[in-house]
């Protein structure tokens, strides 16, 4: 669809921002949680399982949607 050059730009542009965004959220936002919540574990493991749950949700999706796209690429063939 686009050229390659365009495309693994785009995936590369996205998955640095995503990975620096959440990378350095995310021991901040624990951080946050362990001064705030002292000697209490579960609100840091509560939003690691939120994270770990949100994951999982989109890989099974995209999980579903190659599926799709190869059953309707058979389709054609």
């Amino acid at each position: 669809m686009f050229e390659t050059r365009l495309r693994y730009t785009a995936i590369s542009l996205a998955y640095q921002i995503c990975g620096a965004v959440a990378g350095g959220l995310t021991p901040l936002i624990g951080t946050m949680l362990a001064h705030k919540f002292t000697g209490q574990w579960w609100p840091m493991a509560l939003f690691y399982s939120l994270i770990a749950g949100i994951s999982l949700v989109c890989v099974l999706s995209l999980a579903r949607r190659h599926a799709s796209a190869h059953r309707a690429e058979l389709a054609r063939a």
